[in-house]
């Protein structure tokens, strides 16, 4: 039976959710998409479906996506980076093609709209083991342009623990430090390769997203007292509604404390069902750096999800990252499982 080709809508969800599974089942890349995460992902306000989507349909299956967000933001250059993927039984008869050929030529359209005037990037991401994925960017002018390490901690073994510099105390996150929060990652996140900063309305789909974990945040704020932790999950607020103002630089200080490092977290679940964090984002203003923050930061965190009964954590690092994260990470437990690339074409 020939696919018919269109956009994708939210009812798409549990179609999408299965072509995922069998792409996982064959791949064996580690992921765990549900009908609610797909949904979510759909509701992505950065996602116009109409314009930013297309769907390879076969009967009532869907055996081909693509979908090509906006960023939030464009310091110089607008990179957009597109997601798809082809089911197993459909691979090597033009999907793929079709799909990223769509996303270089749809690109420009969405990016004028959001970005006229400045310069567009299309980026690619391939886990290193897809080798079919990379030559396929590749025949289509895009350039492998960073690699991106995943890592684990395993929480079975002993974890290293320091206690935060003089001055600073451990807090969880809280609505009313969010704003301090989002200023820590664009500030620190200024400099490094592909990130742009957060907008008011980007960072609160992602704390009000559904594998955000508050409890399992943390803060290292100073004017807090000077070094100690606050234990408990009574020292975590719950919240959902976040009072974020200002752009990259909004200040990092609220009720005389101020947010110097972030560890912001997420729970997800492996293929097999079993519960992990994912930390998305680990961020210390570079005044701070070189002191162990984000050294103590981690190792509070880890102790923390082991008392809550998680087995490992996971996070990704840029393989050039100038700040030695990773020296940081594999001090503090996690050691490398994978590694991903980047690949990038100019478009304008």
């Amino acid at each position: 039976m020939e696919a018919t080709w269109g956009t994708l809508t939210e009812e798409d969800a549990p179609h999408l959710a299965d072509l995922l599974t069998a792409i996982e089942a064959a791949d064996d890349l580690g992921e765990n998409h549900t009908e609610a995460d797909v949904r979510e992902r759909l509701r992505n306000p950065l996602l116009d479906l109409t314009d930013g989507t297309l769907a390879a349909r076969v009967g009532d299956r869907i055996v081909a996506y693509g979908y090509l967000p906006v960023k939030q933001n464009a310091t110089g250059t607008h990179l957009m980076a597109v997601a798809g993927g082809v089911h197993p039984e459909f691979r090597r008869q033009g999907y793929g093609t079709r799909i990223l050929e769509w996303a270089v030529e749809q690109a420009p359209k969405l990016h004028e709209r959001r970005f006229p005037g400045v310069g567009l990037e299309l980026h690619v991401g391939a886990d290193d083991r897809a080798h079919d994925r990379a030559a396929l960017a590749l025949s289509l002018g895009f350039v492998k342009s960073r690699s991106f390490l995943d890592m684990e901690a395993d929480l079975s073994g002993s974890l290293p623990r320091t206690n935060p510099p003089e001055g600073l105390e451990i807090v969880p996150w809280s609505p009313e430090l969010d704003a301090g929060a989002r200023a820590v990652r664009n500030e620190s996140f200024s400099d490094h390769w592909g990130s742009v900063p957060h907008t008011e309305e980007s960072w609160r789909h992602y704390v009000t997203g559904r594998h955000f974990l508050p409890q399992g945040s943390f803060l290292a704020c100073e004017g807090g007292g000077g070094g100690p932790v606050r234990e408990g999950e009574d020292a975590a607020r719950d919240g959902r509604d976040t009072a974020v103002e200002g752009q990259g630089a909004a200040r990092a200080e609220q009720d005389g404390r101020r947010v110097v490092g972030i560890v912001m977290a997420q729970e997800h679940t492996t293929p097999g069902g079993s519960p992990y964090v994912w930390i998305a984002i680990v961020g210390t203003l570079a005044e701070w750096r070189g002191r162990g923050v984000a050294g103590a930061l981690l190792g509070h965190a880890l102790h923390f999800y082991r008392q809550q009964g998680y087995a490992t954590v996971e996070l990704g690092v840029d393989a050039d990252n100038g700040t030695g994260a990773v020296r940081v990470y594999e001090k503090a437990g996690f050691h490398v499982t994978n590694r991903g690339s980047v690949y990038v074409r100019k478009i304008i």
